[in-house]
């Protein structure tokens, strides 16, 4: 979830956005509404490549880790 500071300084961002590439201004009120709209739009869609990465990252530190258990095996005598 977005703080009040962080989604103040996005609204802000956005603005300039309008203002410079644009060449109209946007109140604050419309600017917010964009910025919950494009963030409920994106919001799964990030949250879901996080999930993937995650997963990613924690198999291969599980794979790792399987190697190091195998360095640390002894031989046995048959």
């Amino acid at each position: 979830m977005i703080n009040k500071e962080e989604k103040s300084q996005i609204v802000q961002l956005v603005q300039n956005y309008f203002e410079d590439e644009m060449l109209e201004g946007i109140g604050n009120l419309a600017t917010e509404q964009l910025v919950d709209f494009i963030t409920d739009l994106v919001k799964p869609h990030i949250y879901n490549q996080a999930l993937f990465d995650v997963n990613k990252t924690i198999k291969s530190y599980q794979s790792q880790l399987e190697d190091a258990l195998f360095i640390l095996e002894k031989p046995t005598r048959r």
